[in-house]
């Protein structure tokens, strides 16, 4: 990688003001602490202040005001996504997605997401980030019931088996 290092502390696109240089969840990549306009703060990629694709927090995009490519969690950028928005879209697509593999163990018996989980930051500031072990969604106390606050953890494989669902043989 191995660029020159932009000073960007001041810089301005949209509603975003550029404080600091920060960590994002992607090594070696150039994060920018940002405030929004209307009090966030949020880590951005230099590469997205820069192109002014990322405007605000995500408020312009609740008002109306901002495209479909703003960026906004700082978990989904072009060149990849991180491990915690692949368990979060994985969920979705299991739970929602009828062309999905898992949906038949899922979606089909009536699990669900709840509303608030399908925009990621909710998910992520309920959750927290995935921990870099091999763990994984799991729906617990409760392993019939739906994806949503209170009822998930990120759990080992061990968790995952002992929380297991058991199938009837045919």
């Amino acid at each position: 990688m191995g660029g020159i290092a932009i000073n960007m502390i001041g810089f301005k696109s949209g509603h975003l003001t550029v404080l600091a240089r920060t960590t994002g969840p992607i090594p070696k990549r150039a994060y920018w602490e940002c405030l929004c306009r209307c009090g966030n703060r949020l880590p951005v990629m230099g590469k997205y202040l820069r192109s002014n694709e990322v405007k605000s927090c995500g408020c312009m995009n609740r008002q109306g005001i901002a495209g479909p490519a703003n960026y906004r969690h700082g978990h989904a950028p072009s060149s990849g996504v991180s491990r915690t928005y692949q368990s979060w879209y994985s969920m979705i697509q299991r739970c929602e997605n009828s062309n999905s593999p898992g949906y038949r163990k899922y979606g089909a018996r009536g699990i669900a997401v709840c509303p608030q989980w399908h925009d990621f930051r909710v998910f992520l500031a309920d959750m927290g980030v995935k921990p870099k072990d091999k763990r994984s969604i799991d729906r617990y106390p409760n392993n019939e019931g739906n994806y949503e606050p209170g009822n998930c953890r990120w759990a080992t494989d061990q968790e995952q088996a002992d929380n297991k669902r058991r199938e009837k043989c045919k």
